[in-house]
């Protein structure tokens, strides 16, 4: 007796709209995995919207009281409705749109941002070796990237089906200006880093922390013969104990390096705000330069100056 057998033979092209369609099913869940992560009981919902956002997306956190937490990149042009981790949370958000900007979340009360290390001075720009750079600070302290443009707000032990974030700039900005400047035409090219910075800044309590650092910061020769920067930071010490030292490098044209320590503890403690903070250095006087001397990139040592900072 013969048994009949059934075979179900596949054409190629329902084989290939087959897996098309899975292929799609699976970006798609692999774009909702790149929007939220965490633990979702879909009980808790909250319409988040933003105000005075200046970016298109910002990276937000829901913490749970218990520990959890959720986590979405939210757009700022219009109300989301997300699932919240539980009826009363607290949340935090932030744009994250660099590469230097470095952001850890753990929790509530561990959330920090922080830069890498980089080089103090401009290898191309002064030549020769670096290997010896003199510190007008802590030799100790690492050399960070200043942070790029952060805006952040928060909301601790939020509670509705509405959340309404504000995020605003959380950087101290800086102004160094180095007006009256003798001997400038021998001047080749300059910088300057400031010393006893925080390395690091809370997220949920929007404050510095962290050890110190120093931040090397650019300066620019203006039309008026003055020498002008400007430098983000987390913020300086928040205890009122660590000194500041901003200390200017000068590269000559005959190939002389210079550098000057000024203590600016005072201007920055003093200081009102975290925005607007204005160093000015009234006068410098540089070294007379060798006349036909060459450029030699590879003199070696650095001369010193310690100056009271004039106003």
């Amino acid at each position: 007796m013969s048994i009949p057998i059934r075979l179900n033979i596949i054409s190629p092209t329902s084989a290939f709209l087959t897996a098309l369609c899975l292929s799609v099913a699976a970006s798609l869940s692999s774009c909702q995995k790149d929007l939220t992560y965490g633990n979702v009981n879909g009980e808790t919902k909250v319409d988040i919207a933003f105000e005075g956002a200046q970016w298109a997306t910002m990276s937000t956190w829901l913490f749970s009281p218990s520990g959890g937490q959720l986590f979405y990149s939210l757009p700022t042009n219009r109300t989301t409705a997300v699932d919240a981790p539980s009826p009363q949370f607290s949340a935090l958000c932030y744009n994250d749109n660099s590469d230097i900007n470095r952001f850890e979340i753990v929790s509530w009360d561990d959330a920090t941002v922080t830069t890498g290390a980089t080089d103090l001075l401009s290898r191309s720009s002064f030549g020769g070796t670096l290997a010896e750079i003199p510190r007008g600070g802590d030799p100790d302290e690492p050399v960070l990237y200043q942070p790029t443009p952060l805006h952040a707000d928060t909301c601790s032990m939020c509670q509705g089906k509405v959340l309404t974030l504000r995020p605003k700039s959380v950087l101290t900005e800086l102004t160094i200006t180095i007006r009256e400047i003798e001997n400038i035409d021998g001047l080749q090219t300059a910088s300057a880093a400031l010393s006893g910075m925080a390395s690091s800044m809370s997220l949920s309590r929007l404050q510095p922390q962290g050890t110190s650092c120093t931040i090397p910061i650019e300066l620019t020769l203006s039309k008026d013969n003055e020498l002008k920067g400007t430098a983000l930071s987390f913020g300086h010490c928040s205890d009122g104990a660590r000194k500041h030292v901003l200390t200017l490098y000068v590269l000559l044209s005959d190939g002389q390096k210079i550098y000057y320590n000024y203590d600016v503890t005072e201007q920055l403690h003093s200081a009102h705000g975290t925005s607007g903070i204005v160093l000015e250095i009234a006068t410098l006087k540089l070294p007379e330069t060798i006349p036909n001397g060459g450029f030699n990139p590879q003199l070696d040592g650095w001369g010193t100056v310690e100056e009271e900072i004039e106003l």
